[in-house]
């Protein structure tokens, strides 16, 4: 259940538009675009 949470979580907030949850993160990726920082990657 927990990996379905965190790959819902990372989906809500996979745009980088919005700093709102960054303080619930465990992890937060920085990087180029295009260079596979999605979840469905990881």
């Amino acid at each position: 259940m927990k990996r379905i949470e965190a790959t819902n979580f990372a989906l809500a907030n996979d745009d980088g538009g919005a700093t709102r949850n960054y303080e619930v993160a465990d992890i937060i990726l920085i990087g180029v675009s295009r260079s596979g920082k999605a979840p469905t990657c990881l």
